[in-house]
């Protein structure tokens, strides 16, 4: 089971807040966010199911450990698994899966590997061998492994919704279309999963389709931060920016009301688009109290004053935004602002 949350994704996500500019129409991507992988599998209509290796007690023990956090307790009882019996396919991925949680991706691969070699239908660990690859970037290898996860256990959704990532990564859009279709129909309930694919379509141009699919994630998401937020993000960019901001709201809910500078910047985007902007100025600066050190926000703000506010708080924002970030992607852009603004006497 991959118990290790698989990039959610504040390192490759392919629609970060820092990308978006205000008044501009923003088109980055989606989180690319990889599903856990359970290790009993689920079961689709058509599916074969495969037994559950069963692990011996001193697995079970390491995978609890791992489960509460202890990447180094969990690892060494892996370990003492595996040297009473080598051939413990499900130890072989709890190691892996604690390697990666240490940041020792060179046994993380071995442990998949030999996985495999033990069982070379154990699904689970072809799906995470796959991930460790497209997060590695080498992304044909990652389809090909996520290919015979998928095909070793066709109800297993996890393989099927990295699957479509990895496809996705690779350009073969219509190809990622249809695992992706096959992923809802095994995870329906995936908030994520469908912020992925809505976003997916969106970035296709495919905007209605985009809107049900994000839809579809907002009936599921319940109290799951990370997919509101994407959800809120894809809502925006396809032009229901209300909708928008009551999923970003919820997001900030989700988190016991605990907002991030990002969350709220999205936020302040969100309700721009819906014509707040008042409300999307008091996101903003509670960003930068939150983060005083924030740019993105400054720029953000910088731009809401410039359009229809303060010129001269514009010039505020915009100068400390270049001061925070001199080579920063809006740097560019805030000294045109600034120009025009001279240039305007203001």
């Amino acid at each position: 089971m991959r118990l290790k949350q698989a990039e959610s994704e504040s390192r490759k996500s392919r629609w970060g807040m820092a990308a978006c500019v205000l008044l501009v129409a923003c088109g980055s991507s989606s989180p690319k966010q990889s599903s856990a992988t359970p290790l009993a599998p689920q079961v689709g209509e058509a599916a074969e199911t495969r037994q559950t290796p069963r692990g011996s007690p001193l697995t079970r023990e390491a995978e609890s450990l791992l489960q509460s956090g202890d990447a180094p307790g969990a690892r060494a009882k892996f370990q003492a698994a595996l040297e009473a019996d080598p051939r413990d396919v499900r130890a072989l991925l709890g190691l892996g899966l604690a390697s990666e949680a240490l940041d020792d991706l060179p046994s993380a691969e071995r442990a998949y590997r030999t996985a495999i070699e033990v069982d070379p239908r154990f699904a689970e660990a072809h799906n995470n061998l796959g991930l460790l690859l497209r997060a590695r970037g080498d992304t044909d290898q990652a389809i090909a492994s996520l290919e015979r996860a998928a095909r070793e256990d066709p109800s297993l959704a996890s393989a099927q919704t990295n699957l479509a990532l990895a496809l996705e990564d690779a350009g073969r859009d219509e190809d990622a279309q249809r695992a992706y279709t096959r992923a809802v129909e095994l995870a329906p309930k995936d908030a994520m999963l469908h912020a992925n694919h809505g976003l997916f379509l969106l970035d296709r141009g495919r905007r209605d389709e985009a809107v049900d699919a994000l839809r579809a994630g907002m009936l599921v998401a319940r109290e799951d931060r990370a997919a509101l937020l994407a959800l809120g993000n894809g809502l925006r960019r396809a032009g229901h920016p209300d909708e928008a901001v009551r999923a970003l709201r919820s997001s900030i809910e989700a988190g016991d009301g605990k907002a991030t500078p990002a969350l709220l910047a999205e936020l302040a985007l969100a309700q721009h688009a819906a014509k707040d902007a008042i409300g999307a100025k008091a996101s903003l600066n509670e960003a930068l109290r939150l983060d005083p050190k924030y740019a993105t926000a400054a720029y953000l703000l910088g731009s809401i004053e410039a359009a229809g506010g303060d010129p001269k708080l514009a010039k505020v924002h915009f100068e400390r935004y270049l001061v925070l970030e001199p080579r920063g992607p809006f740097a560019g852009k805030a000294k045109d602002q600034l120009a025009a603004l001279k240039k305007r006497g203001r």
